[in-house]
């Protein structure tokens, strides 16, 4: 009997890997078509900041009580896109022509946002692109991480042999069925790229990778930490993609958390982000850019 139980559990784990393999080689293959085509498509993004404002290093009158914290809030409407600097083209930035603040326009006399950004991302000017992340930078976010909207290409079929993958459970989502993998890099190869104080360190990630049946993947979650002014930080994010009747997946929201443990042990929310994309067009990069409408439809199986 117990021979017989062997048997039968080694071809429960030998279906269970082969449909493992199954779904990570459907995600695998998405990932490399974002790759090819991302760099094609320009969306526009609409982000919510809430970031942590330091308290006052001086507080007048007699009252000891601990103050209040303070947040900054802020709005970002964005012409919104993915390009790769000349040394390293692979590895995929997001990109940012910012078009409103608060609600309020930021391109007075300026040229098309949309076109711009489009410019930038096929110019062969590294320094051009450095500069429009500069730009982004200066419009007040407060200790905010970014390039989440390309966090598929983790999975890409050369990237897989650096993470462990399980599959944890099925779920539905609505009306569509969807199976839910864990996942955590073993090795530092994709690493997240974190600022401990003023030490830029890799960090490895884990998380969730929520799929379909056939393996598309549908949302990706993953989180890291880290340690800022001696204290626990973790940093977390979920991407939900939609597939779009060009063939390829593209970011249609994406939250992020930053959360520091103080010394009592009382977590402390830093960072909160959310952001919606949508409005997504191809464009060519030839002598005159030219855009294309990219329908947003419901991910049916290719």
């Amino acid at each position: 009997m117990r021979a017989i139980g062997a048997i039968l559990l080694l071809a429960w784990v030998s279906a269970a890997d082969d449909r493992l393999e199954k779904l990570l080689s459907r995600v695998s293959e998405e990932a490399e078509v974002f790759r090819r085509s991302a760099t094609k498509a320009i969306g526009r993004e609409t982000l919510q900041h809430k970031g942590r404002m330091a308290p006052p290093r001086i507080v007048w009158g007699g009252g000891a009580s601990k103050p209040e914290p303070r947040y900054k809030v802020r709005e970002i409407v964005s012409e919104y896109g993915f390009a790769g600097f000349q040394d390293n083209p692979e590895w995929l930035r997001e990109f940012r022509q910012v078009t409103a603040v608060d609600g309020r326009n930021v391109l007075k006399g300026k040229r098309d946002a949309r076109q711009a950004l489009a410019e930038g991302m096929s110019s062969e000017d590294d320094r051009r692109r450095m500069s429009m992340l500069r730009e982004f930078e200066r419009y007040g976010q407060i200790g905010a991480a970014t390039d989440f909207g390309q966090s598929i290409l983790l999975f890409r079929r050369r990237e897989l042999a650096n993470c462990e993958f399980q599959i944890e459970r099925e779920e539905f989502s609505g009306a569509q069925k969807t199976i839910v993998l864990s996942w955590r890099q073993t090795k530092e190869h994709d690493a997240a790229r974190v600022y401990s104080g003023r030490k830029l360190e890799r960090k490895l990630m884990s998380g969730l990778l929520w799929v379909r049946e056939d393996g598309l993947p549908l949302k990706i979650r993953l989180g890291v930490e880290s340690v800022e002014n001696d204290l626990p930080v973790i940093h977390a994010a979920e991407i939900d993609y939609d597939l779009h009747r060009q063939g390829f997946l593209l970011p249609a929201r994406m939250r992020y958390r930053k959360i520091a443990m103080a010394k009592s042990g009382e977590p402390l929310v830093l960072v909160e982000n959310s952001a919606t994309d949508g409005n997504w067009q191809l464009f060519q990069a030839d002598a005159e850019i030219k855009f294309t409408p990219v329908d947003e439809g419901d991910p049916q199986p290719k």
